[in-house]
């Protein structure tokens, strides 16, 4: 774990005084948020993740509206990614499950790969974002309704909705297929 200190990085990332004064104050509200999904120092490590991946963007940090929400929302989804790790790792040890042993395996999991992400790109962003959590995080619908603020009979709802989408785009992909 590397510990550092917000504010310097911040300092460096940005030149204008205002967006550095917002991330400086913003930094202890997002590190008890992210203590509410990660525990112990690991926390931080996530924090200095947010900022890394800030840092990123930094030439376009200034167009951002709303830094806050932009902010909080990626420090969940980068929690939501630690969590699933930890869990895949815990479940299944730390081999990768999926090897391809030969071309035409990997060119079969690729288009999939890229099959997939593409029907999931075509769905409104909160059923993809429930979707998501439910499917490749494993959440259940109580948990998502946590994470999203929905209530779970509208995850329902949307899950449902969303899975009628999928298996729509699906049918079509496989219809156009050569035999």
């Amino acid at each position: 774990m590397l510990r550092f200190h917000a504010p310097i990085v911040i300092r460096m990332m940005t030149k204008e005084k205002r967006l550095e004064k917002q991330l400086i104050a913003l930094s202890g509200k997002l590190l008890r948020y992210i203590r509410r999904f990660i525990h112990g120092p690991d926390a931080e490590d996530v924090l200095q993740e947010v900022y890394m991946k800030l840092w990123g963007s930094k030439n376009t940090l200034s167009k951002i509206e709303n830094l806050d929400a932009y902010s909080f929302r990626m420090a969940r989804n980068i929690c939501l990614n630690q969590i699933r790790r930890t869990n895949f790792v815990r479940e299944h040890g730390p081999d990768i499950p999926f090897q391809a042993k030969d071309t035409e395996n990997t060119v079969y999991f690729n288009e999939t790969e890229r099959i997939i992400a593409d029907v999931f790109a075509m769905l409104p962003p909160q059923q993809a974002e429930v979707m998501h959590l439910k499917s490749f995080d494993g959440l259940e619908n109580k948990e998502i309704a946590e994470v999203t603020g929905l209530n779970t009979e509208h995850i329902r709802v949307v899950v449902s909705r969303a899975r009628k989408k999928i298996r729509e785009e699906l049918e079509k992909i496989h219809s156009h297929e050569v035999i």
